[in-house]
């Protein structure tokens, strides 16, 4: 876009989130006047140390549940938010390149300018948002109101437009734009309904999935050692990932489906080790490592997308999980919150208040664009591994053809992936390069799928090896077996 003479507005954000404060730091960065209301009432702690054990947050349930802060947001924070990346690192956030988690084999193969931007941030989200938090409160643009919760919206008598917020302790705060940043959990619906205005409709989808995390500190830089190997995968009827943090700190995060009764005692502290012990790439973090607190489960998780027809209130724009909330374990929530504050605050560089249809317009083609996609590819992505668990469940086995012999397209396309790309991307750089672009939201959802180089050397390697598929060397009943012991 081209930019313009930019009015500096009065902007009210609700939620002092990682997309609230993204958005607060980004629009402050452009001249906007910025004012945080944050239910919570916890003040900054002292350091990251501080805030990882104490910090109160009731708002944010995942605060002390891994994160995944992909290479997609690094090179958003180096390119626009410089200052807080800097204090990120001062925190104790690490940049890691990709390569360094890769076998050697495949990082000799892997050559190119690209390898400046495969770089992902391990730090814990505490530690993510107490820099966040730090980084806006010292900006002169933003104003943090700690302990006000939001009653609700007030409305110009005269228009469809939201023009201020009115909090619990009857407070007035007029302003220009209104940015719903309060989460998945949002009251928007009941904000606009109390001044008749038109509400969002909602699209649910089950994720289909609970998870539970546990951190550990590391013991003589073990972890250290181990980075290179497996840190992630997906068994079908549970998946598990180690997510590298600060601090000498890592954490280790297993799902399931709630539906499987068998796998649910994984919330449970005895069950979550003995399931740690028993899958041996976790064992191999874990083992020797000290516990760092509590196993912590989520569950009830579902793919949630606001939307507006042409009757939008003026004056108010959702974002983050306001706007779309994915399934947390494909680690697309922070980037998106930030890419999120970034479209918004390019376009409003072309708002006029003449004109603010043309503002909720031109920001949802860009979130076409840049966001829903994602969220689109999120919802098959889990309907995917619903009916990979109901099948581990039922012991039965992935057959690419149906019962009178015509071919099944998602059963193969899976077999394609698990007996292909997956053992391809361990051998092939080229491969495993454009594998982690994608995973990292740096080329579009199902680009790599559609990339005839990548598809040459995957169908070329299933074909060869058709009749010598792989043996799974960990099973649900492997599992059930280490959880009844």
């Amino acid at each position: 876009m081209t930019p313009v003479n930019i009015q500096s507005l009065s902007i009210g954000i609700i939620g002092a989130s990682i997309s609230g404060l993204a958005s607060a730091l980004s629009l402050a960065n452009a001249g906007h006047r910025i004012h945080v209301f944050e239910r919570d009432r916890a003040s900054l702690p002292e350091n990251p140390i501080t805030a990882f054990s104490t910090w109160h947050r009731p708002g944010v349930p995942q605060l002390r549940h891994s994160h995944a802060f992909l290479a997609r947001l690094r090179n958003l924070l180096r390119d626009r938010f410089p200052t807080f990346l800097e204090r990120l690192r001062n925190a104790g956030a690490r940049e890691i390149p990709i390569e360094q988690l890769l076998n050697p084999e495949l990082t000799n193969q892997m050559t190119g300018d690209w390898e400046e931007d495969l770089v992902l941030i391990a730090s814990r989200r505490a530690t993510f948002e107490w820099a966040l938090h730090a980084e806006a409160k010292d900006h002169p643009n933003v104003t943090i109101d700690l302990g006000q919760k939001i009653f609700g919206f007030t409305r110009e008598r005269t228009a469809s437009r939201v023009s201020g917020v009115r909090t619990t302790d009857g407070s007035i705060y007029k302003t220009d734009l209104i940015i719903d940043s309060s989460g998945r959990n949002t009251e928007i619906l009941r904000w606009l309904k109390d001044v008749n205005l038109p509400q969002p409709r909602i699209e649910r989808r089950d994720c289909g999935i609970f998870y539970c995390t546990r951190f550990f500190r590391d013991q003589n830089n073990k972890h250290v050692q181990t980075m290179s190997k497996t840190i992630a995968a997906d068994l079908g009827f549970m998946k598990y990932a180690v997510f590298h943090g600060d601090g000498g700190i890592f954490s280790v995060t297993l799902a399931a489906s709630p539906e499987d009764e068998n796998l649910t005692r994984i919330i449970k502290t005895k069950g979550f080790e003995k399931a740690c012990r028993a899958v041996p790439q976790v064992a191999k973090f874990t083992e020797g490592a000290i516990p760092v607190g509590e196993v912590r489960a989520i569950s009830g998780l579902e793919s949630i997308k606001r939307s507006f027809s042409d009757d939008a209130p003026h004056g108010l724009i959702l974002l983050g999980d306001s706007l779309i909330h994915t399934n947390p374990l494909y680690g697309r929530g922070a980037t998106m919150a930030f890419l999120q504050a970034n479209l918004l605050t390019e376009v409003l560089k072309t708002y006029r208040p003449s004109n603010e249809l043309a503002l909720t317009s031109i920001l949802d083609l860009e979130l076409q664009k840049e966001i829903y996609p994602w969220y689109e590819l999120g919802l098959s992505q889990d309907e995917n591994s619903i009916r990979v668990a109901q099948r581990h469940r039922s012991e039965k086995e992935a057959k690419s053809t149906r019962p009178d012999g015509t071919l099944d397209p998602r059963e193969y396309m899976q077999t394609f992936i698990r007996e292909g790309l997956i053992p391809v991307m361990a051998k092939d750089g080229l491969v495993a390069r454009k594998a982690f672009r994608g995973f990292h939201m740096m080329d579009k959802p199902g680009s790599l799928m559609k990339d005839p180089e990548v598809i040459k050397r995957v169908t070329s390697y299933f074909r060869k090896n058709k009749n010598r598929r792989s043996r799974v060397r960990f099973t649900r009943k492997d599992l059930i077996f280490a959880l009844d012991s």
